[in-house]
């Protein structure tokens, strides 16, 4: 399941992080593992998921790379075909 989300092309060193985020902004839930992801999500349907790469360096401070992506509307429609 790990798998959900990847980088193309693939790169070492990049990290998945998921968020559920409030209406307010405000994070609800963050971590790498995207089943529980979805389950904090539905437990806050008027919140966001959200996914981002972050490089992790062992030297340094993780870092994030880009912007987050919103995949809200994504997991709503999915949902939607599979509970119909």
């Amino acid at each position: 399941m790990g798998q959900i989300v990847s980088f193309h092309p693939p790169k070492d060193g990049l990290v998945k992080m998921f968020e559920v985020v409030g209406e307010d902004g405000k994070a609800i839930w963050g971590g790498e593992n995207p089943n529980e992801a979805i389950q904090w999500w539905r437990r806050h349907l008027n919140a966001r998921l959200l996914v981002s790469a972050w490089e992790v360096n062992e030297a340094e401070e993780d870092v994030v790379v880009g912007l987050p992506i919103d995949l809200t509307q994504l997991v709503r429609a999915l949902l939607a075909e599979v509970v119909g």
